[in-house]
């Protein structure tokens, strides 16, 4: 019994708009024939109702029958091997009366108006699909139509600009259907289209720059338009052909030509007074980028012949569309990767990744076309340009991580994304975010403000329905310009900029891998370095103290024995021996304590300095070496963790000297004092002072800045750094003028005590 699908469902609501099977429609317009047969045992399982009425055989029914009963065996065969071979097929065909009416495939030269199209695919069902229809001569001279088309494709060609390509398409195509308004169509990342080109006949609206919501164009029908290129509708007021079956399973015709239109289609193009349509896809590399809208405002049929031109041209508009935005995309790829390489060299001529993206924090922020840009590398913290304050972006970084599995991620509407950033429009709208590193801690975040706009939409779109009475739901009917102003939204992020971003951090981490290679390369010399040092340093424990003793030894019995038998000069040679001896022991003496601030393990634990500085003041005996020297000690010091040992040695090296250099001045002063809130202990002294064009210099081994009149090897300050930097601190020399110098030193406190 054949009968009309019954699963596609009665009534159908825009809330089933994105589910509506209209790939299963169950009818077809009736500008043509739909009929399909099993490619394995040729049966006819759906034809449209009018066919019979085609093929003059009144209401003969061709369900169950063989196909080659309708195409004669020879074209059957014919039609299935290139239905297999090529998935689809166009020809022209007579139809041909004898005892029975028969469709015959004809040669070229034998096409005339009174002869009709088929056109054939198979569906995704694998079932064999066929159309017929009339044929019509888009031109009655096939040389001049040629002409046509090859002005139309070289105008195209010359065009260079996307808005002077979609102008002049619309112009064109206008011109060769005939229709009475074509649009170029656009659409953005949510689906929305907007009018971007636009020729229509005198007397009517323009619909230029109006956007319309993606309910519009649901997502099933954009897919069906990806498939089929181009898809009319000839008379929406029309009565469509039901398609007739004698197998319970729907036919699936989506990419059908005579394929009918959604009953909300249909109402919604009723709605705009539209009574005939063409639609061309748009397709950019594999994506339907947007569509060549053709109205009509009553009944129009567009021949097959021009509707695979209006295809024809169609593609060659997106092909010089996708020429345009590749050279362009092509051009700005080139410029951010020639900045990426820039930052690439600057990062790896010393290896300071953090230092490096600050220095070219420009270039980082053109990179992506940004206005903002945030680096945090370890302890490093950079923003350049417009950026929320380091608390709320770190936050917002934080967040993001938690919603992302990926080393990348980017939004244009952060607001969408996360709760209580929209006080952040104005600089982070839209945030682009690399994670850096093996644990992911460190980043680098662009940030764009919002694009406050003022849109204009084809009819509400917070309306898309309208509710009438028995609740149904139809498409709405008004279609007047509704403003709306858009906010909370950046310039989104374009996918070289995503991937410029990301080669940036692959890099990154590139250069961090060989640095930390190289930083294992350091240790390993380094290791081998101190195992040297602690060979030099036996050796002169062994090999320079005994001759030195030997010439310290004969040189005092010399001066014992025979000191009044010697002249003058040899007098003074052999205070000079004995005094450069004392010299030598005590500089191999400070090379020993400096070698061993450098290799022995710190021997870490709770340190009063409260009761360690006065007993180092006590076991050098200070107070008899100098007496007149006045010592004031804060009663504040601090409990800090360290070595005892080598704190000892490191305050034991800075007193002395402090009293040292003031021992030859009037009323001589030394004061240690510890300022709790910078945690900086204090050794001033009211001495010679400390006068130096490059104050770091007196860090280094054997730099003196004091008159040789002071006994010193110069290595004492070398061991107070060492010492310092082996527990993590500071040191540094602070006002340092004739008549005062001061040393600030900052270590790890433990516990802050004071002591009464």
């Amino acid at each position: 019994m054949s009968s009309p699908s019954r699963l596609y469902p009665q009534i159908v609501t825009l809330n089933d708009c994105d589910r509506e099977p209209i790939h299963i429609i169950g009818k077809t317009q009736r500008f043509g024939v739909l009929f399909s047969f099993d490619l394995t045992t040729g049966e006819i399982t759906h034809h449209s109702e009018n066919l019979a009425a085609v093929m003059g055989e009144g209401e003969r029914n061709w369900l169950g029958q063989h196909a080659a009963e309708l195409l004669t065996q020879e074209h059957y065969e014919l039609i299935c091997k290139e239905l297999k071979d090529k998935k689809s097929l166009v020809h022209n065909v007579a139809l041909v009366k004898g005892t029975d009416t028969q469709i015959r495939i004809l040669p070229p030269t034998l096409v005339s108006s009174g002869t009709h199209i088929i056109s054939g695919h198979i569906n995704n069902d694998g079932k064999a699909v066929l159309e017929l229809e009339p044929y019509t001569a888009a031109l009655a001279d096939p040389l001049e139509y040629q002409f046509v088309l090859s002005n139309i494709v070289g105008e195209l060609a010359r065009c260079t600009l996307e808005s002077e390509m979609a102008h002049t398409a619309a112009r064109l195509i206008k011109d060769f259907t005939g229709y009475d308004r074509v649009m170029i169509y656009k659409f953005d990342a949510d689906w929305n289209g907007q009018v971007i080109a636009e020729e229509h006949r005198e007397g009517l609206e323009s619909y230029m720059g109006i956007h319309y919501p993606a309910t519009d164009i649901p997502q099933q029908a954009r897919k069906l338009f990806l498939e089929m290129g181009v898809r009319i509708i000839e008379d929406v007021s029309a009565t469509d052909a039901r398609l007739l079956s004698n197998i319970k399973e729907p036919l699936d015709i989506g990419r059908a030509h005579t394929r009918s239109s959604s009953p909300l289609h249909i109402e919604y193009l009723q709605n705009m007074g539209v009574n005939a349509t063409l639609n061309a896809a748009i397709v950019n590399q594999g994506q339907l980028w947007g569509l060549v809208a053709c109205h009509h405002y009553a009944p129009r049929f567009i021949p097959h012949v021009t509707r695979s031109s209006v295809a024809f041209l169609t593609q060659v508009f997106a092909n010089q569309l996708v020429l345009q935005l590749t050279n362009t995309t092509l051009s700005r790829i080139n410029d951010a990767s020639r900045l990426r390489s820039n930052l690439i060299e600057s990062m790896s001529q010393d290896w300071d990744v953090a230092g490096s993206l600050e220095r070219e924090a420009a270039s980082l922020l053109k990179m992506t076309n940004a206005t903002g840009v945030v680096l945090s590398i370890g302890e490093h913290f950079m923003s350049h340009g417009e950026t929320p304050e380091r608390e709320r972006i770190d936050s917002i970084v934080a967040d993001l991580k938690q919603v992302s599995t990926l080393a990348a991620y980017h939004t244009n509407n952060l607001e969408s994304k996360l709760d209580n950033v929209q006080d952040l429009s104005s600089s982070a709208s839209g945030i682009l975010v690399v994670w850096i590193g093996q644990t992911q801690e460190d980043y680098i975040a662009w940030v764009r403000p919002e694009i406050v706009a003022e849109i204009t939409w084809g009819g509400n779109p917070n309306k898309p329905v309208v509710l009438e009475e028995g609740k149904r739901l139809t498409p709405r009917k008004s279609f007047a310009r509704y403003s709306q102003k858009q906010s909370g939204r950046s310039r989104p992020w374009r996918d070289f900029e995503v991937s410029s971003a990301i080669a940036l951090r692959d890099n990154i981490n590139q250069i961090i891998v060989e640095k930390y290679k190289q930083v294992e390369e350091l240790n390993k010399n380094l290791k081998q370095a101190y195992s040297e040092l602690e060979t030099f340093s036996y050796s002169i424990s062994h090999d320079l103290r005994a001759p030195l003793r030997g010439i310290d030894g004969f040189a005092h019995i010399i001066k014992e024995d025979y000191f009044s038998a010697l002249d003058e000069g040899g007098q003074h040679a052999i205070n000079t021996i004995l005094q450069s001896s004392e010299r030598m022991k005590g500089l191999i003496d400070d090379i020993m304590e400096y070698s061993s601030t450098s290799n022995q393990p710190l021997r870490t634990g709770d340190v009063n300095l409260q009761v360690l500085i006065p007993e180092v003041i006590s076991l050098m005996a200070l107070h008899k070496t100098y007496p007149d020297t006045h010592l004031t000690i804060s009663d504040n010091l601090p409990q800090i963790q360290g070595d005892r040992s080598m704190l000892t040695q490191l305050f034991s090296n800075l007193i002395e000297n402090a009293f040292k250099y003031s021992s030859k001045v009037d009323a001589p002063r030394v004061v240690i004092n510890y300022n709790d809130a910078a945690n900086e202990i204090s050794i001033k002294d009211n001495g010679i002072g400390i006068v130096a064009k490059h104050p770091d210099r007196i860090f280094k081994m054997f730099s003196r800045m004091v008159k040789s009149d002071f006994p010193g090897t110069g290595i004492g300050l070398a061991i107070v750094q060492r010492i310092v930097e082996r527990h993590d601190g500071k040191v540094e020399l602070r006002n340092a003028t004739p008549g005062h110098t001061e040393f600030v030193v900052s270590l790890p406190v433990k516990q802050r005590t004071s002591f009464l």
